[in-house]
């Protein structure tokens, strides 16, 4: 299998056997440290990244996770890098972000900092980080091809500072544009949302009951009866290669190394199965519950209430569609019904540091970016197989449920599962409410993060719900009433809403 990650035109990535023995660079060429905010346990784009440097002889100083600007400074100070890279994967690390380039400018430095990862995007760079570091560039790095460039530029310094302009000019680009669309996106305040929220029979539905009420811990799953449940799509976008299993195999461009990297992903699953590398653990709950306005109010196992805070989408429709919140799907308390709330935590990642760490000591980039993928592959798919298994088993609400894997892909069945960080509910500490009503630390020793990313790795999390008209939505703009109100409900103060929110937010938070 090759494997190099040097880029071309054509694709992301052409792979050659050079990366598997390249050594770490110890010249006294370029340099890059690399790290994570505070809390983030999951890195495969930083393993990517840092890959392709050192294939560009790039000197790669990886600090792991940071948990103070300090830290950030004194490896400057120490190492004399080129470059600083920092990798973000939940939007509640927006903060930290912003702190370090606040103290990236106190420290005098002008060393240029590059952004990347799925919890950051280039209007959050552009808004809330880089006017924070006016002394040093500030470059979102949107994937592997982006870093190549940055590679190709970095020994020509006219090229390079071409580039910082060009990003510069486009940063105050997407500022300008979000002050225009301030200007002219209209919100309905809250309570009008609200009055147009969907609406729901609740006369004419029997909230199905689960066989109990109450949590029950899987910690004896078999990873071999999950692979029939991988989607080995995700395996491919981790070398940037773009497109859906199997079709992929035939792709005119890179068919052939999309096959490649398939056969060895599956040549490394069949190892972590007969060496038992990875194991696989969840734990599931199903409680009594009922709306209150945009509220859930949940009965726990001890009989003591807990409450899931909802948001409502507030952006002007252009038709008689309703503003939807994640409490319409859930029986009101004035309905005389009471529903239920499924709730759920899972992680494929329980061996997964030490797997990596064996790739790490051999350098062995390629292996390390597959063990990753696995894990997040055997995660999703293990997701996929327990919910399958609560809406025919476990909860039951459709029993004969006869679906092909293709369809349970595409989101076909009924019920939902959205999970606290993503669009319909994006506030992340909502995990911290799941967390405690399936006591998941006790049960299959996951964790939360100061920044609630779930320990292990290759994990995942959520929330079910049963009802027909249950669906997947985006969130969308929020005003300053919601948030203030949100606040309020979850007696939160305002800033720190605001902080959690800001990608949501439909006014300018300084």
């Amino acid at each position: 299998m090759d494997f190099d990650l040097i880029m071309t035109e054509a694709t992301n990535f052409i792979l050659s056997e050079k990366l598997r023995e390249t050594v770490p660079h110890q010249g006294e060429g370029p340099g890059v440290i690399l790290a994570m905010p505070a809390g983030e346990v999951h890195d495969i784009g930083k393993t990517v990244i840092a890959a392709l440097f050192d294939a560009n002889q790039v000197r790669v100083v990886d600090l792991g996770t940071v948990g103070s600007v300090e830290e950030i400074v004194e490896a400057v100070r120490s190492e004399r890098p080129d470059l600083i890279g920092i990798s973000c994967m939940l939007t509640s690390s927006l903060d930290q972000l912003q702190q370090l380039a606040t103290g990236l400018e106190e420290n005098g430095m002008k060393i240029p900092l590059l952004l990347g990862g799925p919890g950051i995007t280039p209007a959050m760079v552009a808004r809330y980080i880089a006017p924070r570091y006016p002394s040093g560039a500030t470059l979102y790095v949107k994937d592997a091809q982006a870093c190549q460039r940055i590679c190709d530029a970095l020994g020509d310094s006219t090229q390079f500072s071409e580039m910082i302009e060009a990003m510069e000019s486009q940063h105050q680009n997407l500022r300008d544009a979000f002050a225009q669309q301030l200007q002219h996106k209209t919100l309905l305040p809250i309570e009008q949302a609200r009055n147009r929220r969907l609406q729901i029979n609740w006369e004419e539905f029997s909230s199905p009951r689960p066989k109990a009420f109450g949590v029950q811990v899987l910690d004896n799953l078999e990873l071999g009866e999950i692979v029939e449940w991988i989607d080995w799509t995700t395996i491919f976008l981790a070398f940037g290669m773009k497109g859906k299993y199997p079709n992929i195999l035939k792709d005119a461009r890179f068919g052939g190394e999309a096959q490649a990297v398939l056969d060895d992903a599956r040549a490394l699953l069949q190892r972590i199965l007969d060496e038992n590398l990875l194991q696989a653990r969840a734990v599931i709950g199903f409680f009594r519950a009922n709306s209150d306005g945009d509220d859930i109010r949940i009965i726990g196992t001890d009989g003591q209430e807990q409450v899931l805070h909802c948001l409502r989408q507030q952006a002007l429709h252009l038709d008689d569609k309703p503003y939807i919140s994640l409490s319409d799907f859930i029986a009101p308390e004035n309905s005389g019904l009471t529903d239920t709330i499924g709730a759920f935590a899972l992680s494929c990642g329980f061996g997964l540091d030490q797997l990596e760490q064996e790739y790490r000591t051999q350098n062995d980039y390629y292996h390390r970016i597959l063990a990753k993928s696995l894990a997040d592959c055997l995660a999703e798919g293990l997701a996929e197989a327990l919910h399958q298994k609560v809406r025919t088993e476990y909860w039951g609400y459709v029993p004969q449920e006869d679906l092909t894997l293709e369809q349970i892909f595409r989101c076909e069945f009924q019920g939902i599962r959205p999970a606290p960080g993503y669009p319909a509910c994006p506030e992340h500490s909502e995990k911290e409410l799941l967390f405690r009503l399936l006591d998941v630390k006790k049960h299959i020793k996951m964790d939360l993060t100061q920044s609630y990313a779930m320990w292990p790795a290759a994990s995942v999390c959520g929330f079910y719900f049963a009802h027909p008209q249950a669906k997947y939505y985006w969130l969308g703009s929020i005003g300053r009433d919601q948030v203030e109100d949100y606040a309020r409900r979850a007696n939160r103060s305002v800033q720190w809403v605001e902080q959690q929110l800001q990608m949501n937010l439909n006014y300018i938070n300084k």
